[in-house]
């Protein structure tokens, strides 16, 4: 068997990224997660000055220097008591230490998400997204959007779950809604929430549908209790606020509804959209600036290629009104059993 160590940096949309990835490769390969303790301080400033200072090959002398220098023994037996073809990784914080455990022990060396510290050409290959700007040559692969764990099958079992619980009505129309929060660009208000609110029960009513909505960490709390106190428990049975429970209905949402909605605040959202292969409608929040920048780009890419509609917060009744009549077709892409393809290459190569 052959073993590939995923580093995680304990930040879930990274290392699922990760073992979304290695789940797709061949059976001769299996995964080997493991969560690193340092944080982002001294330890963080040492693994980068190494990387990009010291020569590997001392290092490669006295390997124990790397692990005692971050506390990490338990890394140093994993790899060397394991076949390690090879070191996977998504986040700034272990993008040093996947370099320097490729260097010192000659493994092939995967970067997920654009490197932060280092340059491409510092790993064997660099699994990144069209939105970024870096170009694609023999070490840079550009996937559509994130990879992650949703897929076809696990929303089918999910969902069946949920519809179980709900009793569902299966010839409702249903929404699936997930709702972000802050971020560097965008923001949401209760004044937007509640246009959101009455848009969606409005044309619930109108068509006797119903929607199942969800927020996440980045949501916050004010936000969730205004949900909570502004819905309408009839048209939306499945209520999960983030701040009130820490279980993540994403999948069963996605596989029950009809068509999803999903902020434009949350690149790893949108990118679960697409995983689900159904059609869905990235809604607009507020931002707190106007020029395109990578989020405008992953959106436009998605709306050009068939998966999205793009709408505001006034039309989003009408696109909802457009949708139930015909939802379009459009061909699935599975992003991670890409990405595992091409490592399956490098790993032959």
């Amino acid at each position: 068997m052959k073993n590939i160590l995923i580093l995680s940096d304990n930040k879930a949309g990274h290392y699922n990224q990760c073992l979304a990835i290695t789940d797709n490769l061949s059976s001769e390969y299996k995964s080997i997660l493991y969560s690193v303790n340092y944080k982002r301080d001294i330890n963080y400033i040492i693994l980068s000055c190494l990387s990009l200072l010291l020569p590997s090959k001392m290092l490669r002398l006295q390997p124990e220097i790397l692990f005692k220098l971050i506390n990490e023994p338990q890394l140093k037996k994993l790899i060397e008591s394991n076949e390690i073809v090879a070191v996977i990784s998504a986040g700034a914080l272990v993008e040093p230490l996947n370099y320097l455990i490729g260097q010192i022990y000659g493994i092939k060396k995967i970067l997920v998400m654009k490197p932060n510290i280092l340059s491409y050409k510092n790993f064997d290959l660099c699994i990144t997204y069209d939105h970024e700007n870096i170009n694609e040559n023999e070490k840079v692969i550009k996937l559509l959007c994130a990879p992650g764990k949703i897929n076809p099958k696990l929303l089918n079992e999910k969902s069946k779950m949920l519809k179980d619980t709900l009793g569902l009505n299966k010839s409702k129309f249903i929404i699936g809604v997930l709702v972000g929060g802050e971020s560097k660009r965008h923001y949401l208000t209760k004044e937007f929430i509640l246009l959101l609110l009455k848009n969606l029960e409005s044309f619930c009513n109108e068509v006797g549908g119903i929607y199942l909505l969800t927020t996440s960490r980045r949501t916050g709390k004010e936000i969730d209790d205004f949900i909570f106190n502004n819905y309408n428990k009839d048209i939306c049975p499945y209520l999960l606020l983030a701040s009130r429970d820490s279980y993540n209905p994403v999948a069963e949402i996605l596989g029950l509804c009809n068509i999803p909605i999903v902020t434009d605040d949350s690149i790893s959202m949108i990118s679960e959209c697409v995983a689900s292969e159904k059609f869905f409608i990235i809604l607009n929040t507020l931002r707190k600036q106007k020029k395109e920048d990578k989020f405008t780009r992953f959106y436009n890419n998605l709306k050009e290629k068939g998966f999205a509609e793009i709408s505001t917060i006034e039309n989003i009744q009408e696109n909802l009104k457009k949708f139930y009549n015909e939802i379009p077709a459009f061909t699935p892409i599975n992003v991670s059993a890409e990405a595992a393809r091409k490592i399956e290459q490098l790993l032959k190569s």
